[in-house]
């Protein structure tokens, strides 16, 4: 299981390719290029979620615990 630094790490990584192939994209005028971008966007674009719902999963499981040993009576 990551930690939450490391799954911080990943999404911020991703995000940097997502943004850089974006602009790649944008700037090519060979539509080849452009649909290669666009599959490898799509790709990284779930990783994102993946890496979003991990993020999630660990504060919602943190919550739950703080949750039980702060109001626990």
């Amino acid at each position: 299981m990551d930690k939450i630094g490391d799954l911080i790490d990943k999404l911020s990584i991703i995000n940097i390719k997502i943004w850089d192939a974006t602009g790649k994209a944008h700037a090519s005028r060979n539509e080849k290029k452009v649909n290669e971008y666009l599959r490898k966007i799509e790709i990284m674009n779930m990783q994102r979620k993946e890496y979003i719902n991990a993020i999630n999963a660990l504060f919602y499981e943190k919550k739950d615990m703080l949750n039980e040993k702060t109001f626990k009576l």
